[in-house]
């Protein structure tokens, strides 16, 4: 039996207050390797390009409110926004 398979049974068998613990904390540990994955990408230069696409749909004019022109367009949900 592998440590996986045998996380896996004692976590079957904890009281629901220690298992709502644990999923706090893996959720925890979980963001935390998110966030620094986030990091390494954004100084590698690998999100370079959602930069420049943000950028280029700001000054061209397309970018409103976060979301693209072609989103808001005909939607009469957001265009209630701008009434």
């Amino acid at each position: 039996m592998s440590t996986v398979e045998e996380i896996e049974i004692a976590i079957e068998n904890l009281k629901e207050d220690e298992f709502l613990r644990l999923a706090k904390w893996l959720d925890a540990k979980v963001a935390d390797a998110w966030e620094r994955r986030m990091n390494q990408d954004s100084e590698a230069g690998k999100l370079d390009f959602l930069f420049n696409e943000a950028e280029s749909e700001r000054t061209s004019g397309d970018l409103i409110l976060g979301r693209p022109r072609n989103e808001i367009d005909g939607n009469p949900k957001v265009l209630e926004v701008f009434q």
